[in-house]
């Protein structure tokens, strides 16, 4: 009396791939990449820091132009703010360093025994 539904079941089946099909084409690249992408994020966040180095030693050479050192030298409120510049830009520059030597240079083998 029982009959098997192997039609209703296939046809559920069938209805469903579409569904998986796409689930499985959208996880799949991220699951490469996401794999893939760890040294390579390294490698742009030095370039971004790099380039920020050099745009930070442009404006320290800027500000050190002559004709900029006569324009702040006549007020004193100019002479405030660069002093806090330049020590800005140092700072930044400084931390910028920082970043690259202790953050981004972590030994691999410590990553993976845990001890970082």
């Amino acid at each position: 009396m029982h009959k098997t539904h192997s039609k209703s079941e296939t046809t559920n089946f069938l209805k469903r791939l579409p569904l998986l099909l796409v689930l499985i084409s959208a996880t799949t690249p991220l699951w490469l990449t996401a794999c893939a992408s760890i040294n390579s994020k390294d490698d742009s966040v030095h370039a971004i820091l790099q380039k920020e180095n050099e745009l930070i030693e442009r404006l320290q050479a800027q500000r050190a132009q002559p004709e900029i050192a006569r324009a702040v030298s006549e007020n004193e409120g100019l002479k405030k703010a660069e002093a806090h510049l330049a020590l800005s830009l140092a700072e930044l520059k400084e931390a910028n360093e920082t970043i690259k030597t202790k953050i981004l240079k972590t030994n691999k083998e410590e990553v993976l025994n845990g001890k970082n």
